[in-house]
């Protein structure tokens, strides 16, 4: 009995392995029982290995199995024995099984090897696939000593199923390969020829339509071509020229000196092909001229030549952009590619790179590019993150670990939440109403795995300054939140870093009391007068918040009473705090009664209040909660889902007694970088004569003079869609010129 734990010992390695053998004498019976958990052979590893022998001398018997490859899924066995005549050695296989990728895979049960010291021989050494069509055949002598005369033929093997003999991840494997195998001459001045191509072959995200390759080995030189083609066209054709030593068995190094020549060319491809190619772009055209290569010896290798892309567009669906007019020249030289020239345009921006990539040792590079845009519409992502950008960054360091530096700003863009508050904002007890001190986290939308990738995940973002423009919004189902200011972005690995303040000068807020009461209250709309959210750096995100809104109600009793609203707490505590105009001030529970049911708390629900006429307020409070919870959906329907080209739009529904009387809508756009516009159109179905007429539009002009003033001029008609005296319109507006001061602490 032999037991060894852990040893390795030139290309081999065992883990506990033991063996038990057993031998009669010179002519007697040899047994042989072994057994390890691992075995490493060649770079090869072998798991829950097996082997047993026995027999006499000159006819032993044997069989051997184990799994392989990186799941463990993977198996081999033989079976069969050993006869000694005239010196060489015949081994007749009884089985000899593999199950890989795609399914098992025997040999012909008439296979007989034959072993000599001048090498071994096959004859007629087929193996077959259970499950698809593959098959592969061996016909004669691999040579040891002697001169040999090999030749393979494979006829659809599965890509999946080569991996899995090389041990290589196959899961995101496809393809089928044919081609032939010959090799001639002595073990240590052998020569090669090979004939092999793919069709269907994909590689992860990379996919190759049509791959053949054609290869000598002569002189201890590799030459060939390997071409890519799609329904027959040429893409892409390379030349190599290798000094090799492909001799049988080990050498100390494979790579001779002499000249390294690798050249590739592409004339006017069609980058369409691209589509085939890869699912991260789509919708490609424009075409690529290449011819490129690899000069010098395998110590100095030199890169040589050019290539060039002309009026290439694309569309990216993982960040929902399209790139147009991308035009760019490369130039190869050394270990450098130099981008003499790229330019690309997105929407109505443009973005310009420059700068250059080393390639260490022709399989490392790193970056050291300029990105300067203007207007460039750079990311997409519904109900995630739109973005527009001016700036100028800098993008350094190896491709995986890079460091991304600059300063721009956000000239539009919205920020969309899944819900800005996810609450439960009140509730009954024995018929009063109370708010919860306690309100649940801000949730956003992440990208998850649609923009995951080695190389963002690796970057690294260091003091990247972002001003907001005038045309960034916060949206939500629940919100459409205008924002400015600054914030310092910085990235460590997946952890983030915000550092700034911004501004909320103006938006809407709806606010809900939970899906527990929505049939018997709806939203509320509040409109946005002032907001700061406040980062500090810390790696959770967390900010605080500070955002001032109001809402006009017209109670039951007939009053007009504004409920202001003040979200604060930080974004992952978040809390409300409600007040009124109403003096002397009253609580808050009467406050969210008259918010959302047009009465005090005791007339909402014990039923007493101020008769017919009461009765008549609270069914139009009703109808008026109900329309506001629908347009509500209708606006972010409309800006979110529809992209109107609008900023901000409000539908304000009138309710007299149980009939709709009209709509007031209110339409915004940033104009510039300091001019905002309003329109306030009032449609009333219900009029006797016209439905809408000038005089119903009401607007407002705001210039932004600095971050601290505001000038405001408006006009708004003080008729509503109310059934008027003798059926006639008495047309009057108020105009209001407001100049704002606004001071933060």
């Amino acid at each position: 009995m032999v037991e060894a734990r852990d040893l390795e010992r030139g290309g081999i390695y065992l883990s506990r392995a033991g063996m038990n053998w057993s031998w009669d004498g010179p002519d007697g019976n040899l047994q042989i029982n072994g057994e390890a958990d691992s075995l490493g052979l060649g770079g090869f590893g072998f798991t829950r290995v097996g082997a047993q022998v026995s027999g006499p001398a000159d006819s032993l018997w044997f069989e051997a199995r184990s799994r392989f490859g990186p799941w463990s899924n993977e198996q081999w066995i033989v079976r069969g024995s050993r006869i000694v005549s005239d010196g060489r050695h015949l081994v007749p296989i009884d089985l000899l099984g593999f199950r890989l990728a795609t399914g098992a895979w025997f040999a012909d049960s008439s296979l007989v090897i034959q072993v000599s010291d001048d090498g071994i021989d096959f004859t007629d050494a087929t193996i077959t696939s259970v499950v698809t069509s593959g098959r592969m055949t061996l016909n004669g002598r691999l040579p040891f000593k002697g001169p040999g005369d090999l030749n393979t033929s494979i006829d659809q093997l599965p890509v999946s199923d080569l991996w899995a003999l090389l041990q290589k991840d196959y899961r995101d494997v496809e393809g089928e390969v044919t081609g032939t195998f010959e090799l001639s001459g002595t073990s240590d001045n052998p020569t090669m020829d090979l004939l092999v191509s793919m069709i269907g072959g994909r590689f992860g995200d990379f996919v190759a339509p049509q791959l053949g390759a054609e290869m000598v080995y002569r002189s201890r030189r590799v030459e060939g071509e390997i071409e890519v083609r799609r329904m027959g066209e040429e893409i892409l054709r390379v030349a190599v020229e290798l000094p090799m030593d492909l001799s049988i068995g080990r050498v100390e190094r494979r790579q001779l000196p002499g000249r390294v020549a690798v050249r590739a060319r592409a004339d006017s491809v069609d980058l369409s092909v691209l589509d085939a190619i890869t699912p991260l772009v789509r919708n490609v055209n424009g075409t690529l001229d290449a011819d490129f290569g690899i000069a010098g010896t395998w110590e100095d290798p030199q890169l040589t030549g050019s290539l060039s892309i002309a009026d290439a567009v694309g569309a990216y669906p993982a960040i929902g952009v399209r790139h147009e007019d991308l035009n760019g020249t490369f130039r190869l030289s050394g270990d450098t590619i130099y981008v003499e020239h790229l330019s690309l345009r997105s929407g109505v921006g443009t973005a310009n790179v420059a700068g250059f990539v080393r390639l260490e040792q022709l399989s490392r590079p790193v970056l050291d590019l300029d990105i300067e845009t203007q207007q460039f519409h750079g990311l997409d992502v519904p109900d995630f993150l739109a973005l527009t950008a001016t700036g100028r960054v800098r993008l350094r360091g190896p491709f995986l670990g890079a460091t991304l530096t600059g300063q721009g700003t956000v000239t539009s863009g919205v920020l969309y939440f899944a819900d800005l508050v996810e609450k439960d904002l009140i509730s009954f007890e024995d018929t009063s109403l109370f708010a919860q001190s306690e309100l649940t986290l801000i949730r956003t939308e992440g990208l998850g795995a649609r923009l995951e990738n080695r190389f963002y995940n690796s970057l690294y973002v260091d003091s990247l300054r972002l001003e907001m423009g005038s045309n960034v919004w916060m949206r939500s189902s629940e919100a459409n939140i205008q924002l400015l200011g600054s914030l310092m972005v910085s990235k460590t690995g997946s952890e983030y870093r915000l550092n700034g303040t911004l501004q909320a000068p103006r938006g809407s807020y709806r606010l809900s009391p939970g899906p527990s009461l929505m049939q018997l209250v709806a939203t509320r709309e509040f409109t946005v007068t002032r907001g700061e959210v406040t980062y500090f750096g810390t790696p959770d995100l967390n900010a605080a918040l500070d955002i001032d809104a109001e809402h006009n109600v017209h109670s039951v009793r007939g009053e007009d009473i504004t409920v202001f609203v003040n979200i604060g707490g930080t974004v992952y505590e978040p809390r409300l705090r409600f007040s009124s105009d109403v003096q002397p001030p009253i609580a808050e529970t009467e406050i969210l009664s008259y918010l959302f049911f047009g009465a005090p708390s005791m007339e909402a629900f014990s039923g007493t209040g101020p008769g017919e006429l009461g009765n008549q307020r609270m069914m139009e409070q009703g109808l008026n909660q109900f329309l506001g919870a629908v347009s509500g959906q209708v606006e972010y329907y409309m800006i979110s889902d529809l992209n109107v080209p609008l900023d901000y739009v409000q539908i304000r529904p009138s309710v007299y007694g149980r009939e709709l009387a009209g709509f007031d809508l209110a339409v915004g756009k940033r104009l510039g970088e300091k001019w905002f516009v309003t329109l306030n159109p009032r449609v009333c179905p219900n009029r006797p004569h016209q439905v809408f007429t000038w005089e119903d539009i009401g607007a407002s002009l705001e210039y932004r003079i600095s971050r601290q003033w505001n000038f405001l001029v408006s006009g708004d008609p003080v008729q509503g869609c109310a059934p008027y005296a003798n059926n006639r319109l008495v047309a009057k507006y108020q105009l209001g010129v407001d100049i704002l001061w606004e001071k933060r602490y």
